[in-house]
């Protein structure tokens, strides 16, 4: 064999030799310095002659160490309580809506937020209320479907709930232009009237609501009315008088003789209402020495010089009408239809008080006997007139003159008459 062909089988040997190295590193799917891999492993090839079949190398991975797993939990974030805006109100009244739990016994059930206004009843501890509003310290609530103010610090907050409405404080007198419900809460519902206001009525507001309606009272009452279907005085009056923010009674006085409302505060002004002597107004505030005043639907200004002071519980007595009109707490509480003295025994007219109370008095004079159950004597003789005047129970026909000189009431209004005015109280009789 020549050196060539020697040479050239050397060749095809080596060749083979390398891909046989190859191969074996294929075959144990090893791959250094892996990202996958934290160690490096070093293959050795073996050499193998061309006749022999090649012996694969079997690569056995070290084990690798089992690692625990951690599941991440995070840290809870803290329930963070925001408290909610307060809903703006408008004065001291604001929305109140919760059920609470009278905490004392004998609580009186107030006309208005004050120990002067008309009881209207009492709650006992245990009973159970639901709040609508409050106003300082006081709470507006529905107690067996009639509303009331309690003193909040008679009442304790079972549930406390979210008002649907704010409540803002606007004094007003307004009048209803149609039939109206009087309602025990701000909305249109089949179980929540209290009775049916008249058209043309004179309805007193102390609150509005955001929804549209009045918080007001009416007829010795407190409950709710649509502003839609009534007009409003303090309206009227702010078109000549802008400076006059709210129509609130402030006191009761009655006239010591005739006199005038006037439009403007002075005696030259265009005249609104002439009013003899002894007729009750109701006092709304001071200008320059004269009180503007109302009369019924009328207001204007008034000398004070002709105005006298009435007690804050008064009763007015127009004989043209045969009304009788009780107020309290400066507020108009109950009207009634009374008979009044005969043409030749005229029921006296005069600003007058009630001198003494009897339940149960014998009514004597000239040709009767009358056995009353409630009496009020009033204290004529102080006037120069004659005693023995006074307001009394009956049995018998009303809005007639009919009377020694007294003033005739049913036995039920001149019960509730009786139990509402105190020795002192100012009746003021006019024609």
């Amino acid at each position: 064999m020549n050196n060539a062909k020697i040479f050239e089988g050397l060749k095809e040997k080596g060749a083979l030799l390398l891909v046989l190295t190859m191969l074996s590193g294929i075959t144990t799917g090893c791959t250094p310095n892996s990202a996958d891999s934290t160690d490096q492993v070093e293959v050795t090839p073996q050499v193998v002659s061309a006749t022999e079949a090649p012996v694969p190398y079997i690569f056995t991975p070290t084990a690798v160490p089992a690692v625990t797993q951690y599941v991440l939990t995070p840290t809870p974030t803290p329930e963070v309580t925001v408290a909610p805006t307060p809903i703006p109100q408008v004065g001291d009244l604001r929305a109140c809506y919760a059920t609470k739990r009278v905490n004392g016994n004998n609580v009186n059930m107030r006309f208005s937020p004050s120990a002067d206004s008309l009881n209207l009843g009492q709650v006992n501890s245990g009973d159970i209320v639901t709040c609508v509003a409050e106003y300082k310290d006081w709470s507006l609530v529905n107690f067996c479907g009639q509303l009331c103010f309690i003193k909040s610090k008679y009442l304790v907050t079972e549930y406390a709930y979210e008002s649907p409405y704010t409540y803002e404080e606007d004094y007003d007198f307004v009048y209803s232009t149609s039939r109206l419900n009087f309602r025990l809460s701000p909305e249109v519902a089949d179980n929540n009237k209290i009775e049916l206001i008249p058209k043309g009525a004179e309805i007193v507001v102390f609150g509005r609501t955001s929804n549209g309606w009045y918080l007001a009272k009416y007829n010795g009452k407190i409950g709710y009315v649509s502003a839609e279907y009534t007009t409003s005085l303090k309206q009227q009056i702010q078109a000549n008088h802008p400076e006059i923010k709210e129509l609130r009674i402030q006191r009761l006085g009655s006239l010591k003789q005739y006199d005038s409302l006037r439009e403007n505060p002075d005696n030259t002004s265009r005249v609104v209402k002439n009013l003899d002597a002894y007729h009750t107004v109701e006092i709304l505030g001071e200008y320059n020495g004269y009180y503007l005043a109302k009369y019924g639907k009328f207001i204007g200004y008034i000398s004070k010089s002709s105005v006298k002071k009435s007690t804050n519980t008064c009763i007015d007595l127009d004989k043209s009408e045969f009304k009788l009109r009780l107020y309290k707490g400066c507020e108009l509480i109950f009207t009634t239809t009374v008979s009044i003295g005969k043409d030749s025994s005229p029921t006296p007219e005069g600003a007058f008080s009630v001198k003494s109370k009897n339940r149960y008095k014998t009514l004597t004079g000239p040709g009767y006997v009358c056995d009353v159950e409630f009496w009020m004597d009033l204290d004529t003789e102080d006037f120069g007139l004659a005693g023995g005047y006074g307001l009394h129970s009956y049995s018998g026909k009303k809005g007639k003159k009919v009377s020694h000189g007294c003033i005739r009431e049913d036995i039920e209004d001149a019960e509730y008459v009786y139990n509402n005015c105190p020795v002192g109280t100012s009746v003021n009789i006019h024609n």
